[in-house]
């Protein structure tokens, strides 16, 4: 008869390839998350400009769906695992999520001016139309939706049993901050925006139990950021400063960002939640 020492032993030796086995999967969905995307350029390529992320995120986001519930047929796991079954109160969600995105914005831009120097928002020259809106919004829900499924559904809760809850959300932004480093971001916006906000994003997948919430916010953010041509076209308005504060904000800005973003971390990271808790460390 085995011992009940002799089975704990066994039971342990076998964590490291459990592990391995663990990382293994969730490197071959990271590159088929990848595939999906290229091969979802290629109708974005055809599309109008206006529509273009729209056509690049919606196809990626429905490919690499599928291709995580097909997954979790093979593997025999239920979607609702991994907070990707529509609800009633997914639009819910989506909206709350699309208000937090937007207080975090309001509070970085609100905390730069109290501490750096004091911030002049004026109306961009061509003031977006209305269709531009509303594009600029369903360009960034598709973008979000589409990035939020490749690093806050399978990756994230099929790392969480193996190396626990906080050492994942930690591994899954930097993996986040390296996929935005490969696709050509400065390192600087990476370690002190990408990385943080993934952290943020990760959080909010887990406490809200699905994806709706962290779309909404990471949407949220970007159209804070396209708003004040922060992004790769004019948003609606300008933001400046006097010249004696310039070098000051431009230095410690990404300082401010960072320092709420984390805020809004640890303050989510306590709501009381379905989720998975972040009291025991696992």
């Amino acid at each position: 008869m085995v011992s009940r020492f002799t089975a704990i032993s066994i039971s342990t030796s076998l964590l490291p390839l459990k592990t391995a086995s663990t990382l293994l999967r969730v490197a071959a969905f990271f590159i088929a998350f990848n595939l999906i995307m290229y091969a979802a350029s290629v109708p974005k390529g055809m599309a109008p400009r206006w529509a273009a992320d729209i056509v690049w995120g919606g196809l990626s986001s429905l490919g690499i769906y599928a291709f995580t519930a097909f997954l979790l047929a093979r593997e025999r796991r239920e979607r609702s695992e991994l907070g990707i079954v529509p609800t009633w109160g997914s639009a819910t969600r989506l909206v709350s999520g699309l208000l937090i995105g937007t207080t975090v914005w309001g509070a970085q831009m609100g905390l730069i001016s109290l501490t750096l120097g004091p911030l002049n928002i004026s109306a961009a020259p061509t003031v977006p139309a209305v269709t531009t809106w509303l594009a600029v919004i369903a360009s960034f829900l598709a973008l979000s939706a589409m990035e939020e499924l490749g690093f806050r559904t399978y990756v994230l809760r099929t790392l969480i049993p193996a190396l626990g809850v906080w050492p994942t959300q930690l591994a899954v932004a930097a993996l986040f901050g390296l996929w935005h480093l490969v696709f050509g971001w400065p390192w600087q916006t990476v370690l002190m925006g990408v990385v943080p906000s993934g952290l943020l994003f990760g959080v909010v997948a887990v406490r809200s139990n699905g994806l709706a919430m962290p779309i909404g916010l990471h949407a949220a953010l970007n159209i804070g950021l396209w708003s004040v041509g922060a992004k790769e076209t004019p948003g609606a308005w300008i933001i400046n400063t006097s010249p004696a504060h310039t070098a000051r904000v431009e230095s410690f800005a990404p300082l401010v960002g960072m320092a709420v973003t984390l805020l809004a971390t640890a303050v989510i990271a306590r709501w009381p939640s379905p989720g998975q808790p972040y009291s025991s460390g696992r």
